[in-house]
């Protein structure tokens, strides 16, 4: 599982630009990186077949805590994990396993880019 979770770690360590890749429709499913990277959906769903979304905690636990997260971003303005909602904020509000994930906080603040610096 360790290992399963660091190949996963080193693959989203790059960043991607989230506004355009949301905007062009070629996101790729979480779901297929996870496969791809060899991580069953046992690795995180627990009943089977899989009924609800994944705990946060499975998520932050296997892509380095929030910290991690947090920096790995860091680079984004404005950083789409650091923000003052994230006690109402679930992994999945942005993170889909079978559709293309998205950066909900557009849908409130337009304005807002989310680019890599």
């Amino acid at each position: 599982m360790y290992l399963r979770c660091l190949v996963v770690l080193v693959l989203l360590t790059t960043p991607v630009d989230l506004s355009a890749q949301q905007s062009s429709g070629h996101a790729r499913m979480l779901a297929d990186l996870h496969q791809a990277s060899g991580v069953a959906c046992a690795a995180c769903h627990k009943e089977n077949p899989p009924k609800t979304a994944v705990p946060d905690q499975v998520c932050v636990a296997c892509h380095g805590g929030v910290p991690a997260i947090i920096a790995r971003t860091d680079n984004y303005e404005p950083n789409p994990h650091v923000s003052p909602h994230s006690a109402d904020l679930r992994c999945a509000t942005c993170h889909h396993a079978h559709k293309p994930s998205e950066v909900s906080c557009l849908a409130c603040h337009a304005d807002k880019t989310f680019v890599r610096q």
